[in-house]
């Protein structure tokens, strides 16, 4: 995510931004071994841990913005829409647990390519998934 800058800005740190200057979101600090242990380890209990620490807690909710975590923004851009994409992506989430089995097809590449600033999945990847006879139905 970037932006040019509209007009000459001076940052409270002396860092002068011109007007037209790009600038961009510190996407690799959103992976900093400071912040985040083993950041580029797929950890599903990450924030799970931060929220039962009271220091971290406050940075663990996934609406929560903070300098440490900007997919959302933060401050006065920080995104309206993110209580409601946090939403639905928790019920997309449980659906798709709920309703498919799912596994690696062999052979896949399942290692993550870093492009630019970001690590993606790789394209490579395959999954394998069928629906399940449900437990309990799901609207």
């Amino acid at each position: 995510m970037h932006r040019a800058a509209l007009q000459d800005v001076m940052l409270p740190n002396g860092l002068h931004i011109q007007k037209g200057d790009r600038v961009f979101v510190d996407i690799p600090h959103m992976r900093d071994p400071n912040i985040y242990e083993s950041p580029d380890t797929f950890d599903m209990y990450r924030f799970l841990r931060m929220r039962s620490n009271p220091d971290l807690a406050i940075k663990a909710p996934l609406v929560n913005t903070s300098a440490e975590h900007l997919a959302f923004g933060h401050g006065a851009q920080a995104c309206p829409g993110r209580f409601f994409a946090a939403i639905l992506s928790k019920v997309v989430l449980s659906h798709l647990l709920l309703k498919y089995d799912w596994k690696i097809a062999p052979g896949s590449e399942t290692e993550s390519l870093a492009i630019g600033l970001t690590k993606r999945i790789n394209p490579k990847l395959r999954l394998l998934f069928r629906r399940r006879n449900e437990e309990f139905k799901l609207q």
